[in-house]
């Protein structure tokens, strides 16, 4: 029944839900929001008896190796953990029946259900709760089916339904060239030493990593071929091949980000260690260091220049209470003025203006 859906499904908290974040955070953009408005008074219509409401099903891949017991009746009792599940088929019905039942979706921008939503459609949701959904589960009781199997299947689910506009990030599911690059550029400057990095799209407070993946494969491609490159995410060039991508100039350039970050890091370790909350800790400045990197490959290539900028900005104060943001201009204090914040509109305006400060203090 609908309202056991929860139970045998948690989306919210898969061992792999950072990797799927910004997918989940998709299916809430405008043209989906549409789709599953629409899903939803379908739903509602043939609950309450004033249409034909047409057969809900979902198909969810099942992680790990579950256990299939065969029973007498010729059934299979299948038992797995809810957390290692994953909906790749039905995707926007799920939300629309989540949304009509009352259960918020973790990665909605905006909480929607509310005391009086459940109340004025207490009739509804108590219909819905005992409706029938059809159920396909994919599992593999001898082998098992890995993590990156589980987003495959997500990846071939969503590219047939033309209704869901929620593409996997390219990256996600292959050993992407730019991914083996990140990697030894990670293993150079021995980061696992500084806490690491992880694979999901963003930190969090109970993260030990101080930084993503993602982040480092764009400071990379900022570091080759500028603010440009970085803000689009251009993977697909940097796999190519074709310039400013060519081996050379990736070979010189991840030669550089491995200099620049070894001297960095090694002088930020206490402020790595001692403040959680600092700006070290802000894909922004990541980013934006990738910049004075591209800068220094642009203008020289010298690698004592490099070295003598990271040493440079490894001498600030990263914490989000330093004064010396104020001379950034693109930064200002809190309303309690107790932290310096994002003072312009956009992410680009923002990285490009650190960028262009980092410049000025290494002038």
């Amino acid at each position: 029944m609908a309202i056991e859906l929860p139970s045998y499904f948690d989306l919210a908290s898969t061992p792999y839900v950072s990797e799927m974040e910004a997918t989940f955070k998709a299916i809430h953009n405008r043209t989906n929001a549409s789709r599953i408005s629409r899903i939803c008074d379908i739903i509602a219509q043939g609950v309450l008896g004033k249409d034909k409401i047409p057969v809900l099903s979902l198909t969810f891949v099942v992680g790990g190796v579950p256990s299939a017991e065969k029973k007498s009746n010729g059934l299979i009792k299948l038992s797995y953990y809810p957390n290692n599940t994953l909906v790749v088929d039905g995707v926007l019905s799920l939300f629309a029946i989540l949304t009509l039942l009352g259960f918020e979706h973790p990665f909605a921008k905006k909480k929607n259900s509310s005391k009086g939503f459940i109340v004025d459609h207490s009739e509804l949701r108590q219909l819905l709760s005992k409706l029938p959904i059809q159920l396909t589960l994919l599992f593999n009781s001898a082998k098992g089916i890995n993590r990156r199997d589980m987003i495959s299947y997500y990846d071939l689910y969503s590219k047939k339904n033309e209704q869901l506009h929620a593409p996997l990030p390219g990256t996600l599911f292959t050993e992407e060239p730019i991914k083996q690059y990140v990697k030894e550029i990670a293993n150079a400057i021995s980061l696992d030493k500084y806490g690491g990095m992880v694979s999901s799209v963003r930190l969090t407070k109970s993260d030990l990593a101080i930084t993503t993946e993602s982040t480092m494969i764009r400071v990379l491609l900022g570091a080759i071929a500028g603010a440009s490159a970085q803000d689009k995410n251009r993977i697909n060039d940097f796999n190519s091949g074709k310039a400013p991508f060519d081996e050379e100039t990736k070979a010189n350039s991840k030669n550089l980000v491995i200099l620049f970050f070894t001297e960095w890091l090694s002088c930020m370790k206490k402020q790595f260690d001692n403040d959680r909350d600092g700006l070290h800790y802000s894909p922004s400045v990541w980013l934006a260091l990738g910049l004075v990197i591209h800068e220094i490959i642009s203008t020289s290539g010298y690698e004592d220049e490099v070295k003598a900028a990271a040493q440079k900005l490894s001498s600030l104060d990263y914490s989000n209470k330093a004064t010396h943001w104020a001379e950034s201009g693109v930064m200002e204090l809190d309303v309690t003025g107790t932290y310096y914040k994002n003072s312009v509109d956009g992410g680009r305006r923002f990285r490009v203006g650190l960028f262009k400060y980092f410049m000025k203090l290494i002038d």
